[in-house]
């Protein structure tokens, strides 16, 4: 129970205010390239004039990276109102028209079979109610569609090599500070074992986990 509250403690920190600003400072400049390898693995599954939902899209840029490669109808969910608008003012400021809405993931404001594609980098273990959240993706995909969840691997030896990543954008006390709240959330990643475990609870057609350095990809098909 006290793990549970810590837990929600600095994921309310972690998506508003301040480091939401501090965040989209550092993260365009440190993420940008690895973004854009993201949005060359999606394009390749994207019918023409795909939809594409977002969860969690962060400061917008792999939404917005998207949209510059082709006629996609894209919608971007997070449940921080600062986060939104920093997406929304990061359009405008890149010319693309992309629909971000505040929402939470455990009870998303969109029809059944809406989207064509699926995508949420670096949040999944941040979710309060993960099988709920694999139950409203399932919900939203079309018949046919895929869902690519990117997330930290929860081994200690590559947890330390996501945690000194970060410390090379220390340049202030309060990189410090907001460097070690990003910190205190790597361990909560969750296994492969715990994954297969939670994805088998939901109608996906098929599914894949793969583990890309740092990084475990999972696929899961409708």
């Amino acid at each position: 129970m006290a793990l549970s509250i810590l837990k929600q403690k600095y994921q309310s920190i972690k998506t508003k205010g301040i480091f939401a600003k501090w965040y989209d400072k550092n993260t365009k400049k440190n993420r940008i390239d690895e973004i854009r390898e993201y949005v060359n693995v999606v394009d390749r599954f994207l019918p023409e004039h795909a939809n594409v939902l977002e969860i969690a899209p962060g400061n917008g840029y792999f939404a917005i990276e998207l949209a510059k490669k082709g006629e996609f109808k894209i919608v971007g969910l997070d449940m921080s109102l600062d986060f939104v608008n920093i997406c929304r003012e990061n359009a405008i400021k890149e010319k693309v028209n992309i629909d971000f809405i505040q929402g939470n993931v455990s009870e998303m404001p969109f029809f059944e079979n809406s989207f064509d594609f699926v995508f949420c980098s670096c949040s999944f273990h941040h979710f309060n109610e993960p099988i709920i959240a694999l139950s409203e993706i399932h919900r939203v995909l079309k018949k046919g569609g895929i869902c690519l969840i990117v997330d930290k691997i929860n081994e200690p030896s590559k947890n330390k090599k996501n945690i000194s990543m970060h410390r090379t954008v220390l340049a202030s006390f309060t990189n410090f500070f907001f460097t070690n709240i990003l910190k205190k959330t790597y361990n909560s990643a969750y296994s492969k074992n715990e994954l297969e475990y939670m994805i088998k609870q939901i109608a996906f057609k098929k599914f894949t986990i793969k583990e890309e350095r740092t990084q475990i990809h999972i696929y899961l098909y409708k």
